[in-house]
């Protein structure tokens, strides 16, 4: 049987074409059909074959795409058909390609970079990581919007990473370099490393260009800074006699009489929250994340009765506040970064010790006092929540393996305190 000669369609008879209970086609011919649709929506659809695979798409809808412009799409898929390659396909790897163009900008992978880091490093990382990304990357890569503060919200568009050569990553590391910052040159180009990796992993780069940049030619070497700190008997105690007499503020007078106890890193000291103090068990237990160093777990430490002390005369006047060392101006926050490191810098403490530099402190009093107290090296090191020297995985098992260490180290290192306080 003969095949039904198709008759063009024309303007008259599409528009005149009205929805029915069912979709319907209308042919044109030579693979061009008009899709009438129950919503009234008429779709032009085209079909081709390329290397004897029948393939259908979609070109537009009339009226917005004319009949004359509908063949003129039919016959330009026809012709590429015949070259055996699928306008379709192009165009869907054409489209993709500028996704992935725009999805490996740099500040798109940066944003997403940060974003997933976000809950796996403390807040402090992922701030200094997002400020240094903006300040000292971006800008060399980056346009803004006119007047802007040059942050992520701010750029308008930005240089494909995988259109970025090490030389010119090196160059804008360098400049922090060249403004004395040394240590945050070095910090950089670590991030940098990371950032590389995890565009690499997604596909945005094809190699991780700062393995082409050997940090020890191409930085300055740091200069190791050591936090003051101080071993000598008198002057231990003439700081613990300074601390329970200051006056300044009340919050900030317990906050330092409690660093040489605790000796935290001065952010865990200020971050220090009432949840998590248990005043039963005389155990304090600060979450990993909120830690230097996450990968060593959760960071449980011994109460001596001497803290139990001074955290009850503080909880007199800051329960109110999740923070046990509250901001007196917004007790919603805690105590400014700098408020234990100025009144020793003001009070005659300048370049003898730093709240920081108590880590040192007990960490070189406990080692060189091993023959008295009797107590190993892994217990020293649990209290300062670092890792086991040598360990290659793991974080700490403190119940099991050191906990009942700490609780007599720390009962030694108080009574210690207490006693050149009485000495």
């Amino acid at each position: 049987m003969a095949n039904k000669r198709v008759i063009p369609l024309n303007d008259t008879l599409i528009k005149s074409s009205k929805a029915k209970e069912k979709d319907y086609t209308l042919a044109d011919g030579n693979g061009l059909q008009l899709l009438v649709k129950m919503s009234g929506s008429k779709v032009w659809e085209v079909r081709y074959t390329v290397n004897g695979k029948t393939t259908k798409t979609t070109i537009g809808n009339y009226p917005s795409v004319s009949l004359a412009e509908a063949r003129k799409k039919r016959d330009a898929y026809k012709e590429k058909a015949k070259e055996g390659i699928s306008l379709t396909k192009e165009r869907k790897e054409a489209k993709q390609a500028h996704i992935d163009a725009i999805d490996g900008l740099l500040h798109t992978v940066m944003t997403n970079y940060l974003a997933k880091i976000k809950d796996s490093v403390t807040k402090s990382t992922y701030d200094h990581t997002k400020r240094r990304f903006e300040r000292d990357i971006l800008p060399h890569f980056s346009t803004f919007k006119p007047s802007s503060l040059c942050t992520f919200e701010d750029v308008i568009t930005s240089k494909s990473m995988k259109d970025i050569k090490h030389p010119e990553l090196l160059k804008a590391v360098l400049v922090v370099e060249e403004r004395g910052a040394i240590d945050t040159a070095h910090r950089l180009l670590t991030e940098c490393n990371n950032l590389w990796l995890y565009a690499l992993q997604h596909g945005h780069v094809e190699n991780n260009i700062i393995a082409n940049i050997d940090k020890k030619h191409a930085l300055k070497k740091i200069q190791k800074k050591h936090f003051a700190s101080t071993t000598d008997p008198s002057e231990l105690k003439r700081f613990m006699e300074f601390a329970k007499g200051f006056t300044r503020s009340y919050i900030a007078r317990y906050a330092l009489q409690i660093l040489p106890y605790l000796f935290l890193r001065a952010s865990n000291i200020r971050l220090l929250e009432w949840t998590e103090i248990d005043f039963e068990k005389k155990l304090l237990t600060i979450k990993a994340e909120k830690m230097k160093k996450p990968e060593n777990g959760d960071f449980i430490f011994p109460l001596h009765q001497t803290v139990i002390d001074i955290l009850n005369e503080v909880k007199q006047f800051t329960k109110d506040s999740k923070y046990v060392f509250p901001s007196p101006q917004d007790r919603k926050n805690p105590i400014s970064n700098n408020t234990l490191s100025k009144a020793l810098r003001e009070n005659g403490f300048k370049n003898i010790i730093t709240p920081h530099g108590f880590r040192a402190t007990f960490s070189s009093i406990a080692y060189g006092n091993t023959h008295i107290h009797g107590l190993s090296e892994k217990a020293i090191e649990a209290c300062l929540h670092h890792a086991e020297r040598n360990e290659v995985a793991g974080s700490y098992n403190y119940k099991a393996n050191y906990l009942p260490q700490m609780t007599i180290l720390m009962e030694w290192w108080s009574d210690y305190l207490d006693g050149l306080k009485h000495g």
